[in-house]
């Protein structure tokens, strides 16, 4: 691992001049050379020093008469400032890398936040919204996910069951069957070091906080020995990690998935067994295996059909879309990848036909304990692949 971030680093810095070629259009063949002169220094007040110069240029045009080529040359300014915004963070981050320490996000937000453009009163990223989004872009312009930059992420997810996890390091061994559950470590590359103690008969991923603690509560682990994980709605990098890790070491241990019966819940269920389909780089932390336990719009839909919500057109958009990618996923693909059956779709098109939300709290107010209901579900095999 300590490879792969060093390997990672050396990229950094290969995207560094690389970027300073694709910039090497622009007229500005004395700024380019600073740049250039200063990333491959990893100098960062030798790059910034740049953008000054870029800022005081375009508040001199900023009276006059736009013409076609001053229009161009704004344009081209805006190209410029991107860059250099990469480059601030490929100089934060090299190294990181080449050291083999890592970074939150949040912490690198507070490294970055107060960096000015020198005589312009402006920051580089004057939002965490705008970091991230430059994060995600740097991560596709050198397509590898973001923990390989040496981003990490806080801890998000939760374990709770029959499991014992064990460290590289010296750390003592984790039992996850303590009140309230564990906390998934945020770091994937730590994760990919676990070993793993197991008498569990399944794993069972949730959507909500709120319903891992309440099959926590009704004793689901006690009935039946299920290790419950959930990543408190949309799943986070590291929780995926844990889980794919986890499905590896027992690959004859079923996983299974509770979502709540709309769009969103669809999603997330998408999202962890066919990856994000904003995943440019690949999603090396599928779970192709992933079944569908519920809640299912075949089951969902009785006597509270008319008091639930209505899809709006953001949920016609997103099962119209999961529809079609998923849909290409009905013929088996090669090894190992995920693939559904026709009754996964025809749940699927059911609930655009239906286009009512059915959440999975409003479904157990029908007079079954979620825990019972689970395992009714599993003992029966109801689940859908």
């Amino acid at each position: 691992m300590e490879g792969d971030r060093k390997a990672t680093g050396e990229r950094l810095g290969s995207a560094a001049k690389l970027v300073c070629m694709m910039m090497a259009h622009e007229d500005s063949h004395d700024l380019l050379a600073r740049m250039k002169n200063a990333v491959v220094r990893y100098d960062a007040k030798g790059a910034l020093s740049v953008l000054e110069t870029l800022e005081s240029r375009k508040g001199d045009a900023a009276g006059e008469h736009k013409t076609s080529g001053e229009h161009k040359a704004k344009e081209n300014l805006q190209v410029m400032v991107f860059w250099a915004r990469m480059l601030v963070l490929i100089n934060e981050l090299h190294k990181g890398c080449i050291e083999n320490v890592s970074i939150s996000q949040r912490g690198l937000w507070y490294k970055v936040k107060g960096k000015e453009i020198p005589n312009s009163n402006k920051l580089y990223f004057p939002s965490m919204h705008v970091l991230c989004d430059s994060i995600g872009k740097l991560c596709a312009f050198l397509d590898v996910p973001k923990h390989s930059l040496g981003i990490v992420t806080s801890p998000k997810g939760f374990v709770y069951g029959r499991l014992i996890i064990e460290s590289a390091g010296k750390e003592a061994a984790v039992n996850c069957f303590r009140e309230g559950g564990h906390s998934i470590c945020g770091n994937p590359d730590t994760i990919k070091g676990f070993t793993f103690k197991c008498s569990a008969t399944c794993i069972l991923v949730i959507e909500k906080e709120t319903i891992f603690k309440t099959l926590i509560e009704e004793g689901l682990v006690d009935k039946l020995h299920v290790i419950l994980v959930t990543a408190k709605g949309y799943p986070d990098i590291a929780t995926k990690c844990f889980l794919k890790c986890l499905s590896e070491a027992f690959p004859n241990l079923p996983v299974h998935c509770l979502v709540d019966c709309n769009p969103e819940g669809l999603q997330i269920l998408a999202n962890y067994k066919f990856g994000s389909s904003n995943c440019k780089a690949g999603d090396p932390f599928l779970l192709p295996g992933l079944s569908w336990l519920g809640i299912l719009p075949s089951e969902a839909y009785g006597g509270v059909l008319y008091t639930s919500p209505n899809f709006g057109k953001r949920d016609d958009a997103l099962i119209g879309n999961l529809l079609k990618r998923v849909g290409g996923c009905l013929v088996p693909g090669g090894s190992g990848s995920p693939r559904v059956s026709a009754q996964w779709l025809d749940e699927m098109r059911k609930m655009m036909e239906v286009r009512h939300k059915l959440d999975i709290e409003t479904f157990v107010l029908l007079g079954l304990s979620l825990a019972d209901y689970v395992c009714a579900r599993i003992l029966q095999q109801k689940e859908v692949y």
